[in-house]
């Protein structure tokens, strides 16, 4: 289990101000579509913790292959349905009992009543040339890089539906989705921040 943590300056202060940041907010999307810069910009908002699966991956591949021997996405596809479910077994606790942010495909283990859940899409071809402008990525052409997005996206969507019977693209799942190849960040963030404001305005009516 990896988690990284927003700036500890001001938390209390934040947490003050946003009154209805107890509430975990989970980030799905396709690979590329800009979670990993969302998900900084909530955890700074609101002065929560994160849980990002995809970091907890990453983790592992380094230090089981610190020479780069095969690449990530060789790494991942190796993961076995018993490693991704226990990647994946605490996230409702973190989301739904603790208030974190959780960065995952499989929105759909997470009660929507207590969680806000989010998807996150753009076109292939946006999503590749944010990638090739990554070191890992150096010297791919664009189209290589689109074979790797959409290798990887059927290989996670085969993964929901064998281990969850869902796949994490269905619009169902969520109670918001961004298209961040239209939107600013600075946009993305305003969006989630209003539909939050909609989800606890409904908790506080049933009370």
């Amino acid at each position: 289990m990896t988690m990284h943590f927003a700036s500890v300056e001001g938390k209390a202060a934040r947490r003050m101000a946003v009154s209805h940041s107890d509430k975990g907010i989970v980030i799905s999307g396709d690979p590329g579509s800009g979670k990993s810069t969302l998900v900084y910009m909530l955890s700074e908002e609101y002065g929560k913790e994160v849980y990002a699966v995809g970091l907890y991956w990453r983790n592992m591949y380094k230090k089981e292959h610190p020479d780069g021997s095969i690449t990530f996405e060789e790494y991942w596809g190796t993961r076995s349905d018993r490693d991704q479910l226990e990647a994946n077994r605490s996230l409702r606790h973190y989301a739904q009992d603790l208030g974190y942010i959780v960065d995952t495909r499989y929105a759909s283990i997470f009660d929507k009543e207590r969680c806000l859940i989010i998807y996150l899409r753009a076109p292939l071809e946006v999503r590749a040339e944010r990638l090739a402008r990554r070191p890992e990525y150096s010297g791919k052409a664009l189209e290589e890089i689109e074979a790797i997005l959409r290798k990887r996206q059927d290989d996670e969507v085969a993964i929901g539906k064998r281990l969850f019977g869902v796949d994490y693209r269905d619009r169902n799942l969520y109670h918001l989705i961004l298209d961040t190849s239209l939107l600013t960040p600075e946009e993305e963030l305003s969006a989630v921040k209003s539909e939050m404001r909609k989800l606890m305005s409904l908790v506080r009516k049933d009370r």
